[in-house]
């Protein structure tokens, strides 16, 4: 029967990722998976911080202004082309 033998934890591209060798003893290891680290990604997942949700709202509502702006530049381009 297939067992977890050993279990090695690294980064690759600055991403956790754990390596399980499965077989029935340390001198026969018949497989091995390699996957990212589930456990350890919760570390490197972080919750924006409230001044970066305020600038985000910032840029948000700028971008809204920016595109309005723009809307009544074109209707008043409009209207001074027709006079």
């Amino acid at each position: 029967m297939k067992r977890l033998i050993k279990e090695e934890k690294f980064e690759k591209d600055n991403i956790p990722y754990v390596r399980k060798y499965f077989g029935t003893d340390e001198d026969n290891i018949t497989g091995i998976l390699e996957a990212p680290d589930n456990e350890s990604e919760k570390e490197y997942v972080k919750k924006p911080s409230t001044n970066n949700i305020a600038l985000s709202q910032i840029i948000l509502t700028q971008q809204e202004l920016i595109i309005k702006q723009n809307e009544h530049e074109k209707v008043l381009y409009d209207l001074l082309s027709r006079q």
